[in-house]
Parts: structure tokens; C-alpha cells; sequence
């Protein structure tokens, strides 16, 4: 279980627990239970708002350097972390994936100059799905590193990531404009009006 993981664990227990004995939400609390846990003490919070939606969201920066990202969502006095159900519709877990993606990105210095060009990254997207054809090609075989996985899907999986990457760095909420894109797409005739 990676940092981001074991927060989310104790962030969640906790809300739980609240809950169950119809307390409030206390920062400092979880904090608490954060530096317990874990055994790296949180040495700043950043508190702000997520896109439109205006959902709260909190960076739990460490003693280490390591930063955490998380979305709170609060209906009728109770909160919850948006990644707790990652098979929700409104997209906001792809914006919390794109963050951690460009964190552990960061981490592993991709970003230590500023970054890729534009037209570098979008690149870097089309050679993965590439990869993914020539995958194909090679005969539907196990990926080398995933081998639990075609090799073809863990290219898709690659060039999602790279995009993710992006959109993380730069803070496109990709989630809630892929909702939208969605909504319109659904108003548009049959095959969009094109031959295919």
C-alpha cells in the first residue's frame, strides 16, 4: 500500500467511525490518526476547492516531502473521500487518478524540468498506442512486465497514463469535461452524423 493508499485507509476508518457516533469531521483528528499511522508526521494541510464543483480538497504535505491529495464530498453534514467508489459516473475519480499519477510522476523525476512539450507528451501518447497495434501483431501474447495482461491492454493502459499524467501536471479536470463531452454527445444524431 503506497502513501496516497494508506491516508485514503485511515482518512475513510475515520469518517466512518465519526459517523457511527454522529460526530464531526475533524481535521486535526485525522491528522492525528495520519502521523499514528503511518510514522511520517503531516507538517501542513492545504486547503481549497475542486473545479466548478467547488468540493472541498486537501494536500497533506509530510515531514518527508511526500504530498497527499484527496477531495472531500459533504452531503447533509457527512463527508466522504471521492475515490472511495471508483465505479462512480461523475468522473471526479478520473481527476483524483490524473493527480496521483502526476505525483508519482513527479516523484520520479519526469517533471524536474518543468516537463515535456505539448507536442513531446501527445507524442509519447501515440507511440504507446502503437505499441498497443504492434502488440496485436506480435500474436495476443502476455505482456512482459503484467503477464497476467495482454500486452495490447497494458499499452492502453500506458498511453491513458500519459495523458492522465498531463491533464494532473496541469490541472485539466479531464473528469468533469469528459462528463460534459458525454452529455453533448448524447444529443448529436446517429454516428454523429458521419459514415464512421
Amino acid at each position: 500500500m503506497n502513501r496516497q493508499e494508506h491516508v485514503e485507509s485511515i482518512i475513510k476508518a475515520y469518517i466512518k467511525e465519526a459517523h457511527a457516533f454522529g460526530g464531526d469531521i475533524d481535521h486535526l483528528k485525522v491528522i492525528d490518526h495520519i502521523d499514528r499511522d503511518i510514522g511520517v508526521k503531516v507538517k501542513d494541510i492545504v486547503r481549497g476547492v475542486h473545479g466548478d464543483t467547488l468540493e472541498p480538497t486537501i494536500i497533506f504535505k509530510f515531514e518527508d516531502g511526500e504530498e497527499v491529495f484527496t477531495i472531500l464530498r459533504i452531503s447533509e453534514g457527512r463527508a466522504s473521500i471521492v475515490v472511495e467508489d471508483e465505479n462512480q459516473s461523475d468522473g471526479h475519480y478520473m481527476d483524483v487518478l490524473s493527480r496521483k499519477i502526476y505525483e508519482d510522476n513527479k516523484r520520479k523525476g519526469f517533471w524536474d524540468d518543468g516537463g515535456k512539450p505539448y507536442e513531446q507528451a501527445m507524442l509519447l501518447v501515440i507511440s504507446e498506442i502503437i505499441e498497443s497495434f504492434e502488440a496485436l501483431r506480435a500474436g495476443d501474447i502476455p505482456d512482459d512486465k503484467l503477464p497476467q495482461y495482454r500486452g495490447q491492454d497494458v499499452e492502453i493502459a500506458d498511453a491513458l497514463i500519459r495523458l492522465l499524467d498531463w491533464c494532473g501536471a496541469h490541472k485539466i479536470p479531464i473528469g468533469e469535461i469528459i462528463e460534459k463531452k458525454l452529455e453533448y454527445n448524447r444529443s448529436r444524431p446517429h454516428k454523429h452524423g458521419k459514415l464512421f
